[in-house]
């Protein structure tokens, strides 16, 4: 059991590796990310693996990023194209959103040899989902003592997982909005914009809303998330923060403003009342367009539901 200084790291290394992936783009934030980890948790490498396929059409894996207090140059080599599918129970738990974990001495056949040839006493991986498919796996390494994380331990680094998830999200979102606003806006059509800004396949509800005109869009997963039907609210801009908890209301119109104003980037979560009179927890984001002014010409979020 860690002392309480063992916690507050471990604490502190989620906190900030968490600041880090909200504030800034994917690849400092990542970078942040894993060093943090590193720093404040009892392990002696952190890594980013991503997914892909590779020349035959088999999904693989390679290390993209990561930091250790225990630098081995050829570590890197070592974990570049490795076949996730043939480690059996560790692809389909990570395929399923759950994280692996395992000591050399409980592993077996291929992975117990790529552990040796790390010389990996522990490690866990937890998954990256992004649009329900696996993207890749957060990695947290020991090469000094099997060490196994508690159930409390292994939420919070699923939890951080999940949060690289939003990024990449957000990242594919933001470049699709600069690049395909910058090119194309004056052509296409508000319903083929709206349909490319959103991430396809997407379960969060998408907002579009036209500062100069008032003109709001909400889709129809905007609508279902809250229980109503579309058009059953009248007010989506200024009544929508009515539907924001109190003790979050606030702080929500902050941001928002000061995203608006300064560009100061938009992420926030809050609980939204839904037509059962239940309040339910949301993560909103948003990407604006300004024009030559600076003012917004466009406005596209997204509210995804974190409740459960």
């Amino acid at each position: 059991m860690k002392n309480q200084k063992g916690i507050d790291n471990f604490l502190l290394g989620i906190a900030e590796a968490t600041n880090a992936l909200v504030s800034l783009n994917l690849e400092e934030g990542t970078a942040i990310a894993l060093k943090t980890l590193c720093d404040n948790l009892e392990v002696t490498s952190t890594g980013l693996y991503k997914t892909f396929k590779d020349s035959n059409g088999a999904l693989v894996a390679s290390l993209m990023s990561f930091s250790s207090q225990a630098s081995k140059p050829e570590r890197f080599a070592n974990n570049q194209k490795i076949s996730f599918t043939e480690f059996g129970q560790l692809y389909q738990l990570l395929l399923s959103g759950k994280p692996f974990i395992i000591t050399y001495s409980n592993a077996t056949g291929l992975l117990k040899n790529h552990m040796a040839a790390d010389g990996t006493k522990a490690v866990g991986l937890f998954p990256i989902l992004v649009e329900q498919e696996l993207w890749g796996a957060l990695s947290l390494s020991n090469m000094e003592k099997e060490n196994i994380w508690t159930e409390s331990e292994t939420k919070l680094l699923l939890s951080l997982a999940n949060s690289i998830g939003a990024a990449v999200e957000r990242e594919n979102l933001e470049m699709g909005l600069e690049e395909k606003v910058k090119q194309r806006t004056a052509e296409l059509e508000d319903s083929k914009l709206r349909f490319q800004l959103a991430v396809e396949g997407t379960q969060n509800g998408i907002w579009d809303w036209e500062p100069q005109s008032d003109k709001i869009f909400w889709s129809e997963k905007m609508y279902a998330n809250l229980g109503y039907e579309q058009g059953e609210l009248s007010d989506l801009i200024d009544g929508f923060y009515d539907l924001i908890h109190p003790d979050e209301r606030e702080e929500a119109r902050r941001r928002f403003d000061d995203y608006l104003n300064n560009r100061v980037p938009y992420i926030m979560e809050f609980r939204l009342l839904k037509k059962n009179g239940d309040y339910h927890w949301f993560k909103a984001t948003c990407k604006a367009v300004w024009d030559e002014h600076g003012r917004p010409l466009r406005v596209v979020g997204s509210h995804a539901d974190i409740h459960e």
